[in-house]
């Protein structure tokens, strides 16, 4: 518990499905998240099995680009995460959709993907950028797996592992706990700024908390 973000248990509340977190988290995960994950995989698939998508037949095609197609998922990854995350804080998505992924203040791994179903959808909705630029089958499953396993590291609830008594690898997201615990606050990753740039990032002291709740005044004044 050492390095455990927030020491309280999972709950068991009547605001969660089963009235209780976990098997909540695990329900929408499972019952929505890999249905519409695997329809969007589908979908690329037989778009690219019918030559309706630019792709690469194979490595040696192009193995610059090949390498370089990594690095475009992850940045554009998190450049589309910061703005369909922006969107569903509107305040109807919110109200409507993104209000169950946010019954979650205390995350756990499981609450990464704990989702409203039209949320989930915004949230794979990223791959469409295979559909744009000439890309190969492994692209796309890193694209899709990154997604999912993404979402377990930065909902985790723990900073680091510990090895022997000594802090080793990250082990999930400070950034993304404060979102969270406030709300209105860091919607990205940390690979790309845009929250700093954006007037929206916390870096969990005590200053940055007054801005964001002064922040989120404004925000809900004009609501």
């Amino acid at each position: 518990m050492r390095l455990k973000y927030d020491f309280r248990p999972m709950e068991k509340s009547t605001r969660f499905t089963f009235g209780d977190q976990v098997r909540d988290n695990m329900f929408w995960t499972l019952a929505s998240g890999v249905p519409i994950w695997s329809a969007w995989s589908v979908l690329y698939f037989y778009a690219a099995a019918n030559g309706w998508v630019p792709k690469l037949d194979s490595v040696s095609a192009s193995p610059t680009w090949f390498v370089l197609m990594f690095f475009v998922i992850r940045f554009w990854q998190s450049f589309h995460f910061y703005w369909i995350h922006r969107l569903i804080h509107v305040p109807w998505l919110f109200k409507h959709v993104h209000y169950l992924h946010h019954r979650n203040v205390n995350v756990g791994p499981w609450s990464g993907l704990s989702m409203h179903p039209v949320e989930h959808i915004l949230y794979y909705s990223g791959v469409l950028i295979h559909f744009l630029l000439p890309s190969h089958p492994i692209h796309v499953l890193f694209h899709l797996f990154a997604l999912n396993l993404g979402a377990v590291y930065s909902h985790s609830g723990f900073d680091k592992i510990i090895l022997r008594d000594k802090k080793t690898m990250k082990a999930g997201s400070f950034h993304h706990q404060l979102h969270h615990r406030h709300f209105e606050c860091n919607y990205g990753s940390e690979e790309i700024p845009l929250d700093r740039w954006y007037g929206s990032f916390h870096n969990g002291t005590s200053t940055a908390s007054k801005r964001i709740r002064a922040r989120k005044k404004l925000i809900f004044s004009r609501r």
